[in-house]
């Protein structure tokens, strides 16, 4: 049984230290290591995300976790202003070159959740060593920056790959030229059997995910909230920078001061607790802008938490979404505006049992995935 290391941007649940990571990617990544453990491979988790806090030295662990695998988390020197978190930055990627290049044996299949500053590190290791790479491709990052020349780098750094993950149709279309073996993947197929544990008579909503105004969402889901009655309740759980933060719950407050729905801020969960707010929410939203770059080939995967939990979900009507697998079973609203999306909210029946498509997924891409990694 071939040896996988996995490379990417997570850490561990309840973790103490203060990372750089995106909550949508670490839920991604610990769902297929998970998966890669159910089906009997040799897994290490490299978790290779930098601090993002001032006056705090991150720590190298070697956690065992409880189903069995080990996760290496790299350490990093702690800095106090911007001058010493460049050189504790500079540290940082020698050590995690040091590290994955000694750690990593020939044999060993990477399997590495795509970054920008990893690209370079994985194309030396892959032209020394000869690893067998499978490339998880969640976006492309120059269509976000709207930058030429990132794409043609990820472009010729996607030429590298054996096997690939793609979180979209489309994202296979555009990267895979030369017909190499891929699964599509639209995030954590995690399910959870569970009825709604609602303790009061509210009908309770949720937007998770980024607070990036570029990717929009989170302000369009809030404003949803003053087109809805009193039954409603908004929950905002997510991510962003400082400001991004403050903004949002500075908006949030605003609104409350005039919306008969209650607006509750959440802010960043980990996964037992973003699990126990799903469990008493009926519908999730997606509110992307649909226009924008990046949407014409990034999987939103929220859509498979919401789903996974049994929730109904309204979103925007974005090609990658509507025409993928799960695309018929959401409801979606026909303008980027919070009087349409409420009102397609109010009338649109409540379904049951959207958590059997995502069942399904996982049993499709686990035998894929073994397929493919027993054939490279």
């Amino acid at each position: 049984m071939n040896k996988i290391a996995y490379i990417g941007h997570c850490v561990p649940e309840n973790f103490s230290e203060k990372r750089l990571f995106s909550a949508a990617a670490n839920a991604v990544i610990w769902y297929i290591s998970n998966s890669l453990h159910q089906l009997g491979y040799n897994i290490t988790l490299y978790s290779v995300c930098f601090g993002d806090i001032k006056k705090s030295k991150g720590n190298y662990h070697n956690i065992k976790i409880d189903n069995g695998y080990n996760v290496i988390v790299l350490p990093f020197l702690n800095y106090c202003n911007k001058y010493t978190r460049l050189i504790s930055k500079i540290v940082f990627k020698i050590i995690r070159f040091v590290h994955l290049f000694f750690a990593i044996n020939k044999n060993d299949v990477i399997i590495v959740y795509h970054s920008l500053e990893l690209m370079n590190l994985i194309k030396i290791i892959k032209k020394i060593k000869g690893n067998k790479l499978i490339i998880e491709v969640g976006e492309i990052y120059g269509d976000y920056w709207q930058n030429p020349s990132i794409i043609k780098n990820e472009m010729n750094y996607f030429k590298f790959a054996d096997a690939f993950i793609f979180q979209s149709e489309k994202l296979e279309l555009l990267i895979n030229v030369d017909n190499k073996p891929y699964v599509i993947n639209y995030g954590s197929y995690k399910t959870i059997d569970m009825t709604k544990e609602i303790k009061d008579d509210k009908i309770h909503c949720i937007y998770s995910g980024t607070f990036d105004p570029k990717k929009g969402g989170v302000e369009l889901a809030i404003r949803t909230a003053s087109f809805l009655s009193e039954k409603y309740i908004m929950h905002i759980s997510g991510y962003g920078s400082k400001e991004q933060i403050e903004k949002i719950q500075n908006f949030i407050n605003d609104i409350n001061k005039k919306s008969k729905c209650h607006i509750v801020y959440e802010g960043l969960l980990n996964n037992t607790a973003y699990e126990q707010l799903l469990s008493k929410c009926i519908w999730g939203l997606n509110t992307q802008t649909p226009d924008a770059n990046f949407n014409e080939t990034c999987f939103p995967s929220k859509i498979l938490m919401y789903l996974g939990h049994g929730l109904n979900v309204v979103s925007s009507k974005i090609p990658v979404v509507e025409n993928s697998e799960i695309g018929q079973y959401l409801t979606y609203y026909n303008e980027q505006d919070p009087k349409n999306i409420a009102e397609t909210i109010l009338n649109t029946k409540i379904r049951n049992q959207n958590e059997n498509i995502v069942k399904h997924l996982d049993d499709l891409f686990k035998l894929k995935l073994k397929e493919i990694i027993n054939d490279l």
